[in-house]
């Protein structure tokens, strides 16, 4: 079994990871960080530096890497112990819906828990924007611990 935590970006996601980390290491299982791009960034990110098409696998290797920078910011150097974090941590890019590729990782990998973050929003902000962390609530068959922070403004 594995534990999964979801990541937007490198500067708003450690809390998560850091207790996702805390709790697959008391679990005993390994940890996945998870970024996904999101069908626009992913048509975004298809067209190279230079005009050209990049292909799929370089477009999820990026999403990957995403996820290994949140992680790095989160946990720091794995260099410093001894250059294995412990539990074993992978990061992993994917593309698609954010809340549905978190969830079918999830089934996928047959995680035991899945941590996504948050921000608390007003009513009129949910109402507005929606919630990758409400989908994947509602959407994992697994249990789900979710990680909120400030509360924004609208």
């Amino acid at each position: 079994m594995t534990v999964i935590v979801g990541t937007s970006a490198a500067d708003e996601q450690a809390g998560p990871i850091r207790e996702a980390r805390r709790l697959a290491a008391g679990l005993g299982e390994p940890l996945h960080v998870v970024h996904v791009y999101s069908e626009a960034e992913f048509e975004t990110a298809t067209t190279g530096e230079d005009g050209g098409a990049r292909a799929f696998g370089e477009v999820r290797a990026d999403a990957e890497a995403v996820a290994e920078a949140a992680l790095r910011a989160a946990l720091g150097d794995a260099s410093e112990d001894g250059g294995v974090f412990e539990p074993p941590v992978e990061a992993v890019g994917l593309v698609g819906d954010p809340a549905t590729e978190l969830v079918e990782h999830a089934t996928h990998a047959d995680a035991s828990l899945l941590v996504v973050g948050g921000r608390r929003r007003s009513p009129v902000g949910k109402a507005i924007f929606g919630s990758i962390t409400q989908d994947v609530l509602f959407e994992a068959d697994c249990p789900v611990v979710a990680c909120f922070d400030a509360v924004e403004d609208d």
